[in-house]
């Protein structure tokens, strides 16, 4: 071998070591209790995350309610003269969902990541 050009290696020492060596240490094993208390914290997390986006989802309609009200307000002739302004606020509007949407599933995996941690 090249990459050991060194006059201290010597391959059959290092041989020797790795066969020594070469037993693979497998995970840990959860105990039932640690394997309790991840699910628990898991159907906790579940929970607040289905609270917060619901409370996010009441807040989204209240916003989309005002805007169809909006609409209903308008002649044709307005609706055809603000249709780009209309479009913008739906798109940004669903952006904004989008994004929103990202950053809980992300701030929620770490949590659970977190809380998984201590439990080890």
């Amino acid at each position: 071998m090249q990459q050991y050009a060194s006059k201290y290696y010597d391959s059959a020492k290092a041989h020797a070591y790795y066969m020594k060596k070469r037993q693979l240490k497998g995970r840990k094993k959860l105990t039932q209790a640690q394997k309790e208390a991840q699910g628990y914290i898991k159907e906790q997390l579940k929970a607040e995350k289905k609270q917060v986006t619901e409370s996010a989802k009441a807040i989204m309609k209240g916003q989309i309610d005002s805007l169809r009200s909006k609409l209903k307000g308008m002649s044709k002739a307005e609706k055809a003269a603000n249709k780009d302004a209309i479009k913008a606020q739906i798109q940004k509007l669903r952006d904004a969902n989008k994004a929103w949407k990202v950053k809980l599933k992300e701030y929620y995996a770490a949590k659970l990541d977190q809380e998984v941690s201590k439990v080890k």
